[in-house]
């Protein structure tokens, strides 16, 4: 087993652990959750913009002359998935900590939009499944670059994944599932990182085209565009704080350290 394929193994296995202590932390404190859910989603939001622009897009450009088009490809096909088929599940997923917001307030707000139940709940995993197959991507992809491309996408996995885990097993639960299908869903999603990272490490290993890294590169840097700038960012912006803005800009000027 090449060093490769050990940090990926490592890199997607902590990126579930992640998602995981998110989904752990709605059962076990709730609390605790609905009050830093803004600023830690604030600080991921800062990290995978950052690292889309500074780490995965300059390098993507590198191996493919129009490495911007597929990114912006993967944006709009991101915004057109949500907006026209799985109905914007990542807004409004973030609970107030002034007001005491919560998933069952999330519920009533898509019901009175006439919408079923159990649908949101369906439309839920295949949103953040989509989300969860870019990460592995990003990972597998990154590693087969050095281990310094796969480290910074490594992190920017890790720092959002634990609000993913959060929204993923609320809205579930808040749609009307019960806690245990929820559990399932949830960590059947979060078992699709390491999957998908070490099948695109391997496969990268074995195709031997700069072009085709370029385009994957790019491909992550989109959806990670699409992750911070239109779910995370703009619900943060709605309920924010000095305290949260100190949290993104800590999350940016991270990955710009590390760029140099």
């Amino acid at each position: 087993m090449t060093s490769g394929l050990i940090a990926v193994l490592i890199a997607s296995g902590l990126g579930a652990m992640a998602h995981a202590v998110g989904i752990l932390l709605v059962q076990w404190n709730h609390d605790w959750t609905r009050r830093n859910a803004i600023p830690l989603t604030a600080f991921a939001g800062g990290v995978v913009v950052a690292t889309a622009l500074l780490h995965l897009l300059p390098e993507a450009t590198m191996h493919y002359a129009g490495g911007t088009g597929p990114a912006i490809v993967t944006f709009l096909a991101l915004y057109l998935l949500e907006s026209h088929f799985v109905g914007h599940v990542h807004h409004h997923h973030l609970p107030d900590p002034h007001s005491g917001e919560d998933h069952h307030h999330i519920e009533e707000a898509h019901d009175a939009l006439g919408m079923i139940r159990p649908a949101i709940g369906i439309m839920t995993v295949v949103g953040f499944t989509v989300h969860t197959i870019f990460d592995g991507l990003a990972i597998g992809a990154g590693f087969h670059q050095g281990f310094h491309l796969g480290g910074a996408a490594t992190f920017a996995v890790l720092v959002h994944e634990l609000p993913e885990g959060i929204a993923t097993y609320a809205l579930i639960v808040g749609s009307g599932y019960s806690k245990r299908t929820a559990m399932i869903w949830a960590w059947g999603i979060m078992a699709i990182d390491p999957v998908v990272a070490v099948l695109s490490f391997l496969f990268l290993k074995n195709v031997a085209s700069e072009s085709l890294v370029g385009i994957l590169l790019a491909l992550v840097a989109g959806s990670f565009l699409y992750i911070g700038a239109t779910d995370m960012l703009p619900e943060v912006g709605k309920r924010a704080t000095w305290k949260s803005t100190a949290f993104l800009l800590v999350g940016v000027g991270i990955v710009v350290v590390a760029s140099f």
